[in-house]
């Protein structure tokens, strides 16, 4: 039940009126439900409508909250709200990608073995690709290794758990691949790569934070040698087949 209770009093007021929302902490810090780095505890996402309901954000269904007065007992302050339903705790990576119906990530990150290493972390952000992104990418992915595929997919994790309100304008972390992401609130850039645009922001882990983008981030020189690949590939398998007819006529 500690998921219910948010560890400061907050003002229906203060909370963001949607599309935007409010991240709040809650009293969770059980290391069995949350996983965030240096003990930190749990979040809910909080969004206001015009008319005064609060909806918790990351639930199966649509969860609100009716807006209620605090009180003050012996200098200390209290507040409560009625929900419409039980809360449910953020839970791993692979979970939430189903529940999301996210499935291109997952079965690739599972393929290149690096789920575990992910779910494992304590505290990251990942900025993963919404299924359609890698329809694009799809004729360069499939020419990798796994362990090239899994580099790809790490460059998409970053240790800590930063959720939008800290994504500010020109930050840069290095990702789990060993390169720079710049972040400008709405958009996530790669060194040496491309560009994403941020779509949905603050979904939960149990062990850190993800947010949904709009393309895959890859380096520039990994799209060009699988451009030049397939360019050279068909010439040469000509070449080779002239040179095989060649042999067998002599």
């Amino acid at each position: 039940m500690s998921y219910h209770l948010i560890q400061s009093p907050i003002d229906n007021a203060s909370i963001a009126l949607s599309p935007s929302h409010s991240i709040v902490s809650t009293a969770l810090i059980d290391s069995s439900a949350v996983s965030l780095e240096n003990n930190r505890s749990q979040v809910v996402v909080l969004t206001r409508d015009s008319n005064g309901t609060i909806h918790v954000l990351n639930q199966p269904s649509d969860v609100t909250s009716t807006p209620s007065s605090g009180i003050s007992i012996e200098e200390n302050s209290y507040g409560w709200s009625f929900v419409s339903d039980l809360l449910t705790v953020p839970t791993t990576l692979s979970a939430t990608l189903s529940n999301l119906n996210i499935k291109t990530f997952a079965n690739d990150a599972v393929t290149a073995g690096i789920t575990n290493t992910l779910e494992n972390q304590h505290g990251l952000t990942i900025f993963i690709p919404q299924d359609s992104a890698f329809s694009s990418t799809a004729s360069t992915l499939s020419r990798l290794s796994n362990s090239e595929l899994g580099s790809v997919l790490s460059g998409h994790a970053i240790n800590g758990t930063f959720y939008s309100p800290q994504l500010t304008s020109g930050q840069t972390a290095m990702n789990f691949a060993g390169q720079t992401l710049t972040v400008t609130g709405s958009t996530v850039s790669l060194a040496g790569g491309n560009t994403a645009n941020i779509l949905t922001s603050d979904v939960l882990l149990q062990n850190g934070v993800v947010h949904i983008i709009d393309n895959v981030l890859m380096l520039n020189s990994l799209k060009n040698s699988a451009a030049i690949s397939m360019s050279v590939g068909p010439w040469f398998t000509g070449v080779t087949a002239l040179a095989l007819g060649s042999y067998l006529l002599a």
